[in-house]
């Protein structure tokens, strides 16, 4: 049966530049299917290509802001990517995910960074949980 992920950390180290060169695939669909590309890099741009039933909001190291329009520079060191399911009927898991390329592994749509621990929860966490996680992980990680 399907899954939904309601929220999703990622520390990541990435060196892609001023703007993504490929639809970089950072948490995608291992095949190719109505819920296929999730969350990708769009070339020539600094946001994220998000698929309408994946993630609606990323913060970055703890903060408020949503920059799933302003991703970088921020990627390219060492960070804490938090994502939220702003779509609360969205089912994403029907066939799982992959992390680090783009749905198929299609060439050269691979992430170009490091990650260096990833953790989903089925639903959103409230604030005082997810503030536990992402100050857990910038400790951790040296953030």
């Amino acid at each position: 049966a399907p899954q939904n992920i309601g929220q999703i950390f990622i520390v990541l180290d990435a060196n892609f530049g001023s703007t993504f060169p490929g639809y970089n695939g950072l948490i995608t669909s291992p095949t190719d299917d109505s819920q296929d590309f999730g969350v990708v890099g769009v070339p020539g741009y600094t946001i994220f290509g998000v698929e309408s039933n994946w993630f609606g909001y990323a913060a970055f190291n703890g903060g408020s802001t949503n920059q799933i329009s302003n991703v970088l520079p921020t990627l390219n060191s060492r960070c804490v990517l938090m994502m939220r399911n702003t779509n609360s009927s969205a089912s994403i898991l029907d066939d799982g995910i992959q992390l680090g390329n783009d749905r198929n592994n299609l060439s050269g749509r691979g992430w170009g960074g490091l990650m260096g621990f990833v953790v989903g929860f089925s639903s959103v966490l409230n604030s005082t949980n997810e503030n536990a996680v992402i100050s857990y992980l910038m400790t951790q990680w040296n953030v």
